[in-house]
């Protein structure tokens, strides 16, 4: 690469010609920009105060170059697509130098079946420049799998549709996206970015008298227990195979419906003067047009100490419930309403499927997916399967409310307007849906299958 140094009080300024020469021009790249170019100047001392060179990209003479803190100490530019259609000046960070744990681990499969995470010293994940939508970018990414046995977490884009991220779910759920954003943004703006640590809650974690029910216990050691005998450890070969024939006749679609102000007022009006959430609201919203008993699952964050770390820390609840045209909206509101605040009162119903899957032969979690992909089949993990909704018994809407982004909206220059949360389809349900609310606006996003 190119070597760059501090020097004669600017942040940074790129030096041997040569190497450039070598390296770039001949690559045809551009010409040699050196520390006493009147441009590169310009644009280093544009730079926020307390950036630091290892975080950042400056443009010379219309290309992009990013800049690296090598194990030695020394500092490496590395030509990146320019990110600026307009031409404007702007410094973009990549996932790959931010402080989060997480995009600095991978996943291990051992031979027995057993995986965990370790520290990784080539991390894979992306931030690129690209002119695809967000519908295109989802189609198209929807089709590569995340390699997580390499450390690839994160993939992230400078769309014409926004700065968008598409995360891996486990790298984190719905709330580590959140404050990855704000990791993102805080390092964009020149501040000091704290590490940010990993944390999933594991069975010891979780509270004492969310214990698993006696009955589904048994019925786990059963499972378990049958699942020794056809027992079989996937590895990531399987997975690839696995993908590619789930997503051989599949694509997926989003639909995003955005409540301004005004709609997002009356919505919140409406729902306080019947006494219920907004979630209640819009799920009795949703409900209207479903003929018959609908299965709905929402995800609840299980964070117990309310700490900001990036991991998979979600857990989840789900009701049934049928909407009768003959009644009035505001009664289905307030019975959902009752349904949600029940389930979410019971410490064992908010942890059950953490205490359960927890509890399941990791191998045997494999198999569910597999027989879902169409990959494997066997006798037990059918019936788990079809038990557990990975058959045809999945449910009719699975919802995600992160409700008001807990994070800042304004990072130095920089400004979020408008958040959308998609959700990644489940095996386990038909709607999947977002919601979240940032500043003055609310988006409502249904990720589904669309039919053949």
């Amino acid at each position: 690469g190119v070597a760059v140094e501090r020097c004669r009080g600017y942040r940074c300024a790129i030096t041997e010609e040569s190497e450039w020469n070598r390296t770039y021009k001949a690559a045809g790249y551009g010409d040699y920009a050196d520390e006493e170019d009147d441009e590169m100047r310009r644009l280093i001392r544009k730079m926020p105060k307390g950036a630091k060179p290892d975080r950042w990209a400056v443009m010379i003479r219309g290309k992009w170059f990013r800049i690296y803190t090598a194990s030695n100490g020394t500092r490496i530019a590395r030509m990146e697509r320019n990110l600026n259609k307009n031409g404007i000046v702007m410094y973009v960070t990549d996932p790959r130098d931010l402080s989060d744990e997480v995009l600095n681990m991978k996943v291990v499969l051992e031979p027995s079946g057993e995986a965990y995470y370790i520290e990784n010293e080539v991390p894979h994940n992306s931030f690129v420049s690209t002119d695809l939508s967000l519908q295109e970018l989802i189609n198209n990414n929807e089709k590569k799998r995340f390699l997580i046995e390499d450390g690839e977490f994160i993939r992230g884009f400078l769309s014409p549709d926004g700065i968008i991220f598409m995360m891996h779910h486990l790298g984190g759920d719905g709330k580590s996206l959140l404050y990855f954003i704000e990791t993102f943004f805080r390092c964009l703006a020149g501040e000091e970015c704290e590490p940010v640590p990993f944390r999933s809650l594991t069975l010891e974690e979780l509270p004492k008298k969310s214990r698993l029910p006696f009955l589904y216990g048994l019925l786990v050691k059963f499972w378990n227990g049958r699942w020794q005998k056809e027992r079989r450890v996937f590895t990531f070969e399987d997975l690839d195979k696995a993908y590619d024939m789930f997503w051989k006749d599949r694509r997926t679609v989003i639909d995003i419906r955005n409540y301004d102000r005004e709609e997002l007022e009356k919505l919140l009006s409406g729902s306080k003067a019947m006494g219920v959430t907004l979630t209640s609201y819009l799920i009795a919203d949703m409900l209207k047009n479903v003929k018959k008993e609908a299965d709905v699952g929402l995800a609840v964050d299980g964070r117990l100490d309310g700490n900001r770390s990036m991991g998979n820390q979600a857990t989840g609840i789900a009701i049934k419930y049928r909407y009768y045209d003959h009644f009035p909206f505001e009664d289905h509101a307030k019975c959902i309403n009752m349904l949600l605040k029940k389930r979410l009162s019971d410490i064992r119903a908010r942890y059950f499927v953490l205490h359960f899957m927890g509890r399941l032969d990791p191998t045997l979690t494999d198999a569910l997916n597999m027989e879902r992909a169409g990959y494997f089949k066997s006798r037990i993990s059918s019936r788990a399967a079809e038990a557990m909704g990975y058959g045809s018994k999945t449910k009719d809407i699975s919802i995600t409310n992160l409700t008001r982004a807990d994070i800042p909206l304004e990072y130095g220059p920089y400004k979020i307007e408008d958040i959308a949360f998609i959700p990644p389809v489940i095996a386990y349900g038909k709607n999947v849906v977002g919601i979240v609310t940032a500043g003055d606006t609310m988006n409502v996003v249904w990720h589904v299958y669309e039919k053949n």
